[in-house]
């Protein structure tokens, strides 16, 4: 049974449990407009079921590059990290991520170029938003 946790435009403060992140089962999670913060969470890695992550306009830190090595690239279909403080460059391992159809990390602080091997995943990409 996969599951997902919405506790999406709460007054929660606190940074994301680690068992919660861990969890091989969750398949999306939204805590969108809920002032948590702290470091970006490292997920269950390639056997987990995790699909979407909804973490805009929170105070979430941390390296981009590092949280997406920890998702299952078989099966993530989206984030958006719009309005974090998350830092770092888009890796060119972005690419991995073959269901990927929606990525939205504009208003944040990464840095560099945009990969080329963005063009990879052909016809699933629909949004790629590095916007400010």
């Amino acid at each position: 049974i996969f599951f997902q946790l919405n506790v999406a435009n709460n007054q929660l403060t606190e940074s994301l449990p680690f068992s919660l992140t861990r969890l091989r089962t969750l398949a999306g999670i939204s805590v969108s407009g809920s002032n948590m913060g702290g470091e970006l969470p490292a997920f269950a890695g390639p056997q987990g079921a995790l699909q979407l992550i909804f973490f805009n306009d929170n105070d979430f830190t941390g390296d981009l590059e590092r949280m997406l090595s920890t998702i299952p690239t078989a099966t993530f279909r989206g984030m958006t990290l719009r309005g974090t403080m998350v830092g770092g460059s888009i890796p060119s391992s972005i690419a991995n991520f073959q269901q990927l159809q929606w990525f939205f990390v504009g208003n944040t602080y990464l840095t560099g170029t945009i990969p080329s091997q963005i063009g990879d995943l052909g016809s699933t990409l629909e949004v790629f938003d590095v916007s400010q």
